[in-house]
């Protein structure tokens, strides 16, 4: 027996798919937007934001205060061959020395008021200390010498600002009018790189550029405006305060290289710039360390940017030792902090 379909009856099959396959596909699709979203996140994040280290700290010692063995403004600091710790307020005209573990020793006091713009010590305990626009050296015995900067008719250029030695005994400098200078063993004074640096008379820098905000620096911090270090080879790392400009050097004024510029905004996010750069140290591997209001910096010998080291409160002064163990003074709280060498 047959029977006919209605005319104009259209019939189709149809199969339901289950709701439970509709739900379980979006799920899916919402799952993979997520991942590829997290891989995209950890990528930038890779790629943006600057990798951290954090060394080992081995001795933090000091506190703010104009007591005995107390720390007003430290800047500068130096280490001698015994490893005994100097640190110098820069307008308290006081240097406090410490033995390796922190313990006070003494104090060489200039007087109040005198403003210290760069310590460098020997290994055998001699201090070079700059203000008054010369370079004033210490031996062990007291004995004062007096090395200067002048022109051809005697007059001193420009107050001397950062000071380092080199491991051969000479003195490497920069004054503030923007030179990189060398003094060698027999006090002859060679002027490397002349008025290699711009540096305008200021006391923050959203004067010179508002749009960075109303955040200032202390009037007396514009006196470093340059800050030196030697490595292994003798070449001369100088750093520009407020341009954040590093250029190496060596003996006879050869410009070899140069990296760095100022930060767009405050915050420490941008690799190879520099908020205020204060300290620049060289360790045995040829790494460089750039302390600023953010953090320490570190590159390799070719410039490329490794790591940064988070110091809370910014750091005001660095310095290294034989071992590659790094000394920071930091500014908030006032403290000398001895981190652990970092191996490569």
């Amino acid at each position: 027996m047959s029977t006919n379909k209605p005319s104009g009856q259209v019939s189709f099959s149809t199969s339901a798919q289950p709701s439970g396959g509709r739900a379980k596909r979006v799920l899916f699709i919402v799952l993979g937007a997520l991942v590829s979203l997290c891989v995209v996140c950890v990528v930038a994040a890779v790629l943006i934001i600057p990798p951290k280290r954090y060394p080992q700290q081995l001795l933090v010692f000091g506190e703010k205060g104009r007591a005995v063995g107390q720390l007003y403004h430290p800047t500068y600091i130096s280490l001698d061959g015994q490893g005994n710790i100097y640190v110098a307020d820069w307008n308290d005209g006081r240097i406090n020395e410490f033995d390796p573990h922190g313990k006070y020793l003494r104090v060489i006091d200039l007087g109040s008021g005198t403003n210290i713009l760069g310590l460098a010590v020997a290994p055998d305990g001699t201090i070079y200390i700059s203000y008054d626009a010369v370079i004033h050296k210490l031996d062990a015995h007291g004995h004062e010498t007096i090395l200067s900067h002048a022109d051809a008719k005697g007059d001193l250029l420009s107050d001397i600002s950062g000071i380092a030695l080199g491991a051969d005994g000479s003195l490497a400098a920069a004054d503030l009018s923007g030179d990189v200078l060398h003094f060698a063993k027999d006090g002859s004074v060679k002027v490397l790189l002349p008025r290699v640096y711009d540096l305008p008379s200021f006391s923050s820098r959203n004067e010179l550029d508002p749009s960075m905000g109303s955040y200032d620096v202390q009037a007396g911090n514009a006196d470093k405006n340059i800050s030196v270090t030697v490595d292994g080879a003798g070449h001369i790392f100088a750093l520009g305060w407020d341009n954040a400009v590093v250029i190496e050097t060596d003996t006879q004024g050869n410009s070899l290289s140069k990296f760095g510029e100022p930060i767009s905004f405050p915050g420490g996010w941008q690799r190879g710039r520099f908020n205020f750069p204060n300290s620049i140290v060289v360790d045995g591997f040829g790494r460089i360390y750039v302390g600023d209001s953010d953090a320490i910096q570190v590159f390799n010998a070719e410039h490329k940017y490794l790591f940064s080291i988070p110091i809370s409160g910014g750091v005001d002064g660095m310095t290294m030792d034989s071992e590659n163990n790094l000394y920071v003074i930091g500014a908030y709280p006032t403290q000398v902090i001895k981190l652990a060498a970092l191996k490569p």
